[in-house]
């Protein structure tokens, strides 16, 4: 789950003072080989799944914050757009049935999902990569999740890049888009699979 704190750097102070850290997090990391701190001996494997939210006619509904509300549990968690959410699974340990378990925590959690959105001018949750009923119009500013975190990544991201965002699809037809925000990122979910395993 993201760290939902987080805060522009605008002066060249901000930019040696976060050097500083990340260079204290490296020697950390550094120390924590050295020392041998990190688990071993065993391999876990964990998963995120990211959602959909859509209306009765499909078409993308802005309530996620609306809908965790409602589930009000942890492994569910917000994603760039109001029209998505996210939910995060709990660590397996990678043996014997860990798949099997891994699917029915999976299928359990969209359940949840399923059961809460329609309790919200009755949404349901979708899985699907890309949502075919999305418009440009529906990837406004307005539709990013309001967390600090967003809006500055997408300014941060904008002004690093000193131009509008830019999306070429290639295939059997061909699109290209340009936008204002990273707002291109809520287009498509995906499926990840995670895996600890020794340093």
């Amino acid at each position: 789950m993201g760290y939902q704190k987080i805060r522009e750097i605008s002066s060249l102070h901000e930019r040696r003072e976060y050097f500083n850290h990340l260079l204290c997090d490296i020697e950390a990391l550094e120390k924590m080989f050295k020392e041998n701190i990190f688990e071993k001996g065993i391999n876990r494997i964990g998963a995120e799944q990211e959602l959909f939210i859509v209306d009765e006619n499909f078409r993308p509904s802005k309530n996620a914050l609306k809908i965790l509300k409602e589930i009000d549990d942890k492994r569910f968690t917000t994603e760039i757009a109001l029209f998505n959410i996210e939910l995060n699974l709990d660590p397996l340990l990678l043996e014997n049935n860990c798949f099997s378990k891994l699917k029915e925590q999976l299928t359990s959690l969209i359940e949840i999902a399923q059961i809460n959105a329609e309790k919200i001018d009755n949404n349901k949750i979708l899985l699907v990569g890309i949502l075919p009923t999305l418009k440009k119009k529906d990837l406004a500013y307005k539709n990013i999740t309001p967390h600090k975190r967003y809006k500055t990544l997408s300014k941060i991201l904008k002004k690093i890049r000193g131009k509008d965002f830019r999306l070429h699809l290639r295939g059997v037809d061909e699109l290209i888009l340009t936008h204002e925000t990273i707002l291109f990122e809520a287009c498509n979910t995906s499926f990840q699979v995670h895996l600890q395993i020794d340093p």
